[in-house]
């Protein structure tokens, strides 16, 4: 098998990116998602197409198309691209062609993927998820649209691992980036060496600065843990409180409220397993409790432990106890290295306050709105625009 890769395009079409003024092609990159931000366009038809492919609710797969959209505003993305050249001084330009593997766990990856590369004058080629091969399509196409960017994007699609396709992608790519499992993260590493950015799985956790949670927030909370049927790097797993079994029984009640409006989608396998032991754990630990309705639609357990331990990601979640800031803090940051982000539920003093005890970890912000980083946002601590700016033209 060999795939049809105009490659000597795409490399035209980054010298002809090179040459445009930042205000052009913002303008141009904001022209072609417009059309996404709106309720009940572009992101319902494509919602309801990948929901026919996936079996998820195409409700909750707009939402997270219009988040997407409406995260990558005119203004985010120039300030995601100054704080690229403020990491990367002096570069205005990244590699010609940059291959985006896309993970499929979370609906929309195709559009920062995109812009950050586009934002660099930098050619891509995305790969579609077979979990999502749907929107990466689409977004695209509205991209495209835009006559500046012609011949710099392109759609290749093949079996992941197929090491004689992707011997050769590999090898005629300038760079790549790629997000998926941790088996799929070691083996491009193997093959391909330097010039890569990969984003192996993590987790995310929630702090509640008060264990009383209102109906509101509480909805607010389980809404992000729902959010991508809870597959995303920043799904909250565990959600630390002084009172965890106050707040697990505020949680339980905001979980069924979502999965009326959200009913979750097909699981994958061995997830019921999972779900069954946290479960069983639970009821045999009398310092622990469970708030769950007879299926495995959804789950919350109550425990007094301290430790990071979580579920399976079938929107399950934990609430642990934390009775000190500080020493929760240290247990976060010994844990940099798993955790994606850390959402607080607090005032806008609390979030600064924790981001600053928490330096080591890539995005912390306020839990009811953790699946919404800003434009830019260094996903693993790492800018995908500065890295592609550290390299250049090469």
């Amino acid at each position: 098998m060999t795939l049809d890769i105009p490659w000597e395009g795409l490399r035209e079409a980054s010298d002809r990116l090179a040459e445009l003024e930042d205000d052009a092609l913002l303008d141009a990159l904001d022209a072609a998602i417009a059309s996404w931000r709106d309720a009940g366009g572009l992101a319902a038809e494509t919602a309801r197409a990948l929901g026919e492919v996936s079996g998820k609710n195409s409700a909750m797969l707009e939402f997270a198309l219009l988040r997407s959209a409406r995260s990558q505003s005119r203004c985010g993305m120039r300030t995601g691209l100054e704080a690229g050249r403020r990491e990367a001084p002096g570069s205005r330009l990244g590699p010609r062609v940059v291959l985006q593997v896309l993970a499929g766990n979370v609906t929309g990856l195709a559009l920062p993927a995109m812009v950050e590369c586009l934002l660099a004058r930098s050619a891509v080629v995305l790969k579609p998820a077979s979990g999502d091969p749907v929107s990466p399509v689409q977004l695209a196409g509205s991209v495209l649209s835009q006559n500046i960017f012609n011949g710099a994007i392109h759609i290749a699609t093949w079996t992941g691992g197929n090491e004689t396709v992707e011997s050769e992608v590999f090898a005629r790519s300038s760079y790549i980036i790629a997000s998926g499992g941790e088996e799929a993260m070691q083996s491009i590493a193997a093959r391909r060496g330097g010039n890569t950015l990969l984003h192996g799985p993590r987790v995310s956790v929630g702090i509640l600065v008060d264990a009383m949670l209102s109906p509101e927030d509480a909805r607010h909370v389980a809404r992000e843990i729902a959010l991508h049927d809870q597959h995303g790097c920043l799904s909250p797993r565990i959600v630390f409180s002084s009172d965890p079994q106050r707040s697990a029984h505020a949680l339980g009640q905001a979980m069924a409220y979502w999965q009326e409006r959200w009913p979750i989608g097909p699981g994958l396998p061995g997830e019921a397993y999972g779900v069954y032991a946290v479960r069983a754990r639970a009821a045999v630990d009398p310092e622990a409790g469970l708030v769950a309705p007879r299926g495995l639609d959804w789950t919350v357990v109550w425990d007094n432990r301290e430790d990071l331990d979580v579920g399976p990601p079938r929107r399950v979640v934990r609430v642990a106890r934390f009775d000190n800031a500080e020493n929760l803090a240290r247990r976060l940051q010994a844990a940099a290295g798993k955790l994606q982000g850390v959402g607080v539920l607090g005032s806008a003093g609390d979030v600064a306050a924790w981001r600053d005890r928490l330096p080591g970890i890539a995005w912390v912000g306020p839990l009811q709105s953790i699946q919404d980083p800003p434009a830019g946002w260094r996903a693993d601590g790492r800018s995908g625009l500065a890295e592609l700016l550290r390299v250049g033209r090469g």
